[in-house]
């Protein structure tokens, strides 16, 4: 009996693990791109209305988010480490925007300013 695409008697296994070197690529591309076509900005922090800067430019370079897409990887390396040292530096920096020399800063509006 013919079945199409899928054959029910047939045992599929997809998986999308971060194991596989397509996958931290797959990350490191949305990373980047997210932050630059994004003007610091991806999915995540659009909803949570916040965005990275650079410290040292005006605007956000491909580099800077390419060095902050890596940064992140050097975060989650220190078995989360990195992302956790928000709480306790000076400046709210975790590692990946101390290499990537950004900082992260909200978007909400001040009520000062409506009248």
């Amino acid at each position: 009996m013919k079945y199409g695409l899928m054959d029910p008697e047939k045992d599929y296994n997809l998986e999308f693990g971060f194991g596989n070197w397509y996958s931290l690529i797959f990350i490191v591309i949305y990373f980047t791109l997210g932050h630059f076509w994004g003007n610091g900005r991806t999915l995540g922090k659009r909803g949570f209305k916040i965005r990275v800067i650079s410290v040292t430019h005006e605007k956000l370079d491909f580099w800077h988010c390419l060095e902050r897409a890596f940064g992140y990887g050097a975060s989650a390396l220190e078995a989360g480490f990195g992302f956790l040292q928000v709480m306790w530096h000076d400046d709210r920096l975790a590692t990946h925007d101390r290499i990537a020399e950004t900082i992260v800063v909200s978007e909400k509006k001040s009520k000062e300013g409506a009248s």
